[in-house]
């Protein structure tokens, strides 16, 4: 039988965000866990990403990339990070067990009312052979997400 009880929970994250030149935005963040449960061992976790934000001279053309290091005990002690992503939709992933992460999203205005939005995200796990389960279940320790929006504005 699983127990009620409190948890106690206590992150530090160190975030910078930076204008490095007119076309280039650099974001850095390391985030620490403990976590702390009654009738249960103590857990940890950490998550470091690097991003880049690169919009040339042309103001028509985003290119954005990011790449995450992350290593939790468990679920139970998981970090999350937004993600940038196509037009309407969200990307908040949960991050847990042992791996890293990179996504590439790239946003530009093809003529005055179409624009192409793409997005590629992969996850890779180097503590599982199998992410998910049931009929989610991935045979492998990589997972990939592949999104487009072509939108056309009037």
């Amino acid at each position: 039988m699983n127990n009620i009880g409190e948890t106690d929970r206590k992150y530090i994250r160190m975030q910078l965000n930076y204008q490095a030149l007119p076309w280039l935005k650099l974001q850095s963040r390391i985030e620490i866990m403990k976590r702390n449960a009654p009738g249960k061992s103590s857990e940890s976790g950490f998550l470091i990403y690097q991003g880049f934000q690169l919009k040339p001279n042309q103001k028509d053309l985003t290119i954005s990339f990011r790449y995450s290091v992350f290593d939790t005990d468990s679920y139970d002690s998981r970090l999350y990070a937004f993600e940038q992503d196509v037009p309407y939709s969200f990307s908040i992933p949960a991050f847990s067990g042992r791996g890293s992460r990179f996504y590439f999203l790239f946003n530009t205005k093809i003529n005055r009312n179409l624009s192409l939005i793409f997005r590629f995200s992969q996850t890779w796990y180097s503590d599982r052979n199998t992410i998910s389960s049931g009929a989610d279940a991935i045979s492998g320790n990589a997972k990939s997400d592949l999104k487009a929006v072509l939108r056309l504005s009037f």
